[in-house]
This record gives structure tokens, C-alpha cells and sequence, in this order.
């Protein structure tokens, strides 16, 4: 499944899932990630990568929105592996991901931060 909140951004993914030729194993959804439940949508558990805005995406960082996306993962996500991208490691922290491995990368020319764990 794919999510997101912009619209245009479900287009781009989906296009490029087409050109991959994998569209039509992915279910897309135009809605904002706090917003969906998994076991709502009948997903089983698996891999979920999360990418939040930060770095030219977002001024400034914002704490609270990793903390809300930990909290949500928590509460939603139980027995998920998760893989989340974020701009330092005192965001990646602020996810309070338990058992986490971090990973410094680059990713779109940024050095980032990949936070792995099972919830």
C-alpha cells in the first residue's frame, strides 16, 4: 500500500510503480499517514517505510511531528517492522522506537538518519 497526503504525490509514485511494472500489486491511498489503521484497511503485518517531510520539505524540524509518528506507529503498528527516515538523530530519538538500529545515509543529496525496528 502507499499513502500519502498530497495527491500529487500518490500520482508521481503510482507512475513510477507503473513504469517498474509492480502498479498493480500496490493499493494507493490519498490520505494523511495519522489517518489510517491498518487493521482497518485489512493490511497483515509487514514492512512499513515512512518518509516525513524534513530537510527542503520542511523549515525548520519539528519535534512533535516525530513524536506523533512514534506514538502512532505504537499504537497501530504492532508487530510491523518499520523503516523511517529522518534529518538527525535527535528526531530520530524523539520517535522513541524501542530496540531501534539507526543508520546514517544519504538520501537526495542530505545525510540522514534510517531508524529500523520492530514495533
Amino acid at each position: 500500500m502507499g499513502v500519502d497526503g498530497s495527491l500529487d504525490a500518490v500520482k508521481v509514485a503510482r507512475d513510477n510503480a507503473e513504469r517498474a511494472g509492480v502498479g498493480e500489486s500496490v493499493q494507493w491511498l490519498n490520505e494523511d499517514f495519522f489517518g489510517v489503521n491498518p487493521m482497518e484497511c485489512s493490511m497483515n503485518a509487514g514492512l512499513l517505510t515512512l518518509n516525513p517531510p524534513y530537510g527542503k520539505r520542511l523549515e525548520g524540524q519539528d519535534r512533535g511531528l516525530y513524536e506523533k509518528i512514534g506514538a502512532h506507529l505504537r499504537r497501530y503498528y504492532e508487530g510491523w517492522q518499520v523503516a523511517v527516515l529522518a534529518p538527525d538523530e535527535s528526531l530520530a530519538l524523539a520517535l522513541k522506537i524501542r530496540g531501534a538500529k539507526f543508520w546514517r545515509i544519504r538520501h537526495g543529496g542530505l545525510p540522514i538518519w534510517v531508524v529500523m525496528a520492530r514495533i
